[in-house]
């Protein structure tokens, strides 16, 4: 009777990260409205923004099941894949990029990113800056520094320096990774690394000797235009 006589149909409720408030709800749009202001003003402003966020790579992630689904005829037996369990073995990307690629980045190894490593990734990526950014030596004041609400990133420590260094920062609405690049740029890069097997973090990382099938993978397609040797790895 639920399904013929009243149509209805029974579905699990949608998971959602948070539950917003009315009042980050205007957040948000009082971010996007001011965006859009600042790109209607000029729109060359999209180039003064660098963003950063950090995120997990495992040694060996495995493929999805979407990513295993296969054309069959009509009768056919579906494929079978052996499960595998996701590796323990991970390592910490952190990204600085901009509209004409990375500007900074490091791999750390078996850390949780806290104040005090970010002031000194801070630290080294604003070196990066002046070196890679002709336009910020000549006026840093435009260049605006785009990350989300991580307690990392809003530490008195971290925006101690921000200011000292003459940074400035790009407001970031919380609970929104639909508005940071960096939340389009990882499932992208994790999506091309599934099913690789690196066996070691250095492979992973693209930071020493490696096989020729590691050449296409994910992580160097990142570094378009620069040198595909990354930096040391940071242990604990």
């Amino acid at each position: 009777m639920l399904h013929h006589d009243l149509e209805l149909k029974k579905k699990a409720p949608k998971l959602i990260p948070h539950d917003l408030t009315a009042f980050d709800h205007w957040r948000r749009l009082a971010f996007a409205f001011n965006m859009l202001d600042q790109f209607a003003a000029d729109p060359r402003c999209l180039q003064w923004i660098c963003t950063t966020d950090e995120s997990w790579f495992h040694v060996y992630d495995p493929r999805p099941k979407q990513l295993n689904m296969a054309w069959l005829a009509h009768g056919g037996n579906r494929p079978q894949i052996v499960r595998r369990q996701q590796f323990c073995r991970k390592v910490m990307l952190i990204p600085f990029f901009d509209h004409q690629g990375l500007v900074h980045w490091e791999f750390f190894q078996g850390v949780t990113i806290n104040k005090e490593h970010f002031h000194a990734v801070l630290e080294r990526a604003h070196k990066s800056l002046l070196l890679r950014r002709a336009k910020v030596r000549r006026n840093k004041s435009e260049y605006l520094l785009h990350m989300d609400n991580a307690p990392a990133h809003t530490s008195r420590l971290a925006q101690d320096f921000l200011k000292d260094s003459g940074w400035q920062t790009l407001a970031h609405p919380p609970y929104s990774p639909d508005l940071s690049p960096a939340d389009f740029l990882f499932p992208k890069l994790k999506r091309l690394l599934h099913g690789h097997n690196f066996q070691n973090i250095q492979n992973l990382t693209v930071s020493g000797p490696r096989p020729p099938e590691y050449h296409s993978t994910a992580v160097g397609r990142l570094l378009p235009g620069l040198d595909l040797q990354m930096p040391s790895v940071h242990p604990i």
